[in-house]
């Protein structure tokens, strides 16, 4: 997204991806998922934008999550950590198979002495789906050449829907993989590729009628939007079809767009250093272990963004502490917080569906029982739309 280059009048899809990116991307998913129907397998490589799994949900797909090469090469064997924290896969997508051994260190305080390396599986998508039926949508991180080339059977056997980035210098071997194999490639509008710039987000389709059924939802003739107006005006006026309360997902992407934010489960987090999820009636929260926790939150296209996080309670004997927060390992802001106070974290991601580090650390402790605490949090929300940042 570029406010620079937002002039009306704009094709009302287009008005809304100039507001926010984030608003397109939900409707044209929408949309996709509304015309496959009955969505059986997704495989997602690396952390899709968490409105990605809350419309495939909906859906009663079987989600497997697999890491991306960079996370794991990043992270070493802290990546065990990671796996405990979120059902995801020791395997990584590559066109060759190997292996890669994660070898613990032995910390200051003899941590991780006496563990095992652990090892991790570099598969070709043919061998990660062999033996099993109906993949409906692989969801790369980046679509390549070699890898569409070591996925020949799945695409032979189960036609799915492809979707990821690709690098400008691919652009046209894929292009010309896409003719050879009976797949259309559209851009994130679902419109022709037309791109110089160095990466894009593309779909892959596998059939015309499917790419035709996700078009006409997103149908909105010849209209201009002329003037500014509202998401919420745009959308019931345009994409009634696609936001209608009448079914889950209709309800799920109404309520997206017109908040322009995202609750994440508690307990759905990818982290280190949080401990598990606590509750009591109505109450939900995870304390920090220690001093310091680090979550790894996927974001979509590039943008505004903020994150706004609620303290539920700090740790007995503490009255106040003040938090330091990172983002990518850079210094992002402190915040002096106690029993309820909640942080704003506004930042602006410049990487296309790309995950950012929250690292998380307090300037003290206390032992619980045997337990070393800082501060629990209670909520955690992402917020997209720029009007309201």
């Amino acid at each position: 997204m570029n406010n620079s280059k937002f002039q009306l009048p704009l094709p009302p899809l287009h008005y809304l991806n100039a507001k926010h990116s984030t608003n397109a991307d939900i409707l044209v998913l929408s949309a996709i998922v509304r015309s496959l129907g009955l969505l059986h397998h997704v495989v997602f490589e690396g952390q899709p934008p968490y409105f990605y799994e809350e419309l495939v949900k909906i859906s009663g797909a079987e989600i497997t999550l697999v890491p991306e090469y960079r996370l794991v090469s990043r992270l070493g064997f802290s990546f065990t950590e990671l796996m405990t924290s979120h059902p995801i896969l020791p395997v990584l997508l590559s066109d060759t198979e190997y292996n890669i051994e994660l070898t613990p260190r032995v910390e200051a305080g003899f941590e991780n002495l006496g563990k095992k390396p652990f090892c991790v599986s570099a598969l070709t998508p043919d061998s990660l789906m062999s033996g099993r039926k109906y993949l409906s949508w692989l969801a790369l991180k980046t679509i390549r050449q070699n890898l569409l080339g070591a996925s020949s059977s799945i695409v032979q056997t189960h036609r799915p829907l492809i979707s990821g980035k690709i690098h400008q210098a691919e652009l046209s071997d894929i292009e010309k993989w896409c003719h050879e194999n009976d797949y259309l490639i559209v851009n994130n509008l679902l419109e022709s590729v037309r791109s110089n710039v160095d990466e894009i987000f593309c779909w892959l389709f596998p059939n015309k009628k499917l790419l035709e059924q996700s078009k006409s939802y997103l149908s909105a003739g010849n209209d201009q939007i002329n003037i500014k107006q509202t998401i919420n005006k745009i959308v019931q006026q345009y994409y009634s079809s696609l936001t209608s309360k009448s079914d889950l997902l209709g309800q799920k992407t109404a309520n997206l767009l017109s908040e322009g934010k995202l609750n994440f489960g508690l307990n759905d987090l990818v982290c280190i250093g949080l401990r598990e999820l606590e509750h009591e009636q109505n109450n939900y929260w995870r304390w920090i272990a220690g001093k310091e926790a680090r979550v790894f939150i996927p974001i979509g296209p590039k943008g505004h963004y903020k994150i706004s996080a609620k303290i539920f309670s700090l740790a007995e004997k503490i009255k106040s502490l003040n938090l330091t927060v990172f983002i990518n390992g850079k210094l992002h802001s402190q915040h002096p917080v106690d029993s309820g106070s909640e942080i704003q974290l506004p930042f602006y991601q410049d990487e296309n569906y790309e995950s950012i580090e929250l690292l998380i650390v307090a300037d003290q402790a206390a032992n619980v029982e045997g337990t070393s605490l800082s501060a629990s949090f209670s909520e955690l929300v992402l917020h997209w739309d720029e009007d309201t940042i």
